[in-house]
């Protein structure tokens, strides 16, 4: 969060702020750390959560590129709610927009999740 209200205020430029997070991700990778990807029920809104089933760190929901602090706050208070049913029910329910659906595909979050709550049968 430092990083960021430096690079806000003009202190020190996005490459600097970027060279700053990935020095710092290859450190702790060096000491052993590893990175899970974001997870729907156990991110945070803003905070980075040490995952004890799998040893590894969780990203928050903010740590994705346009998702504002209301959408990812919206996503931990809806789960409290029960399980999504569905990509549909996950966007009724919380304040994600369309590009924040796309970018939880397609870095494999919603991965096992179908598209709309009503069963599709192949009868024929």
């Amino acid at each position: 969060m430092v990083l960021i209200a430096q690079y806000l205020s003009g202190r020190v430029s996005l490459e600097e702020s970027l060279l700053i997070t990935l020095e710092s991700a290859l450190e702790m990778t060096a000491r052993g750390y590893t990175f899970s990807n974001i997870d729907l029920y156990k991110s945070d809104s803003k905070n980075f959560i040490v995952d004890k089933e799998t040893n590894s760190i969780i990203p928050p929901f903010s740590s994705l590129d346009g998702l504002g602090e209301a959408a990812a706050k919206s996503v931990v208070e809806a789960r409290k709610n029960g399980e999504f049913l569905s990509i549909e029910d996950l966007t009724s329910r919380t304040q994600l927009n369309g590009t924040n659906i796309k970018m939880l595909e397609k870095i494999g979050v919603l991965k096992n999740m179908q598209a709309k709550n009503q069963l599709e049968l192949d009868l024929f």
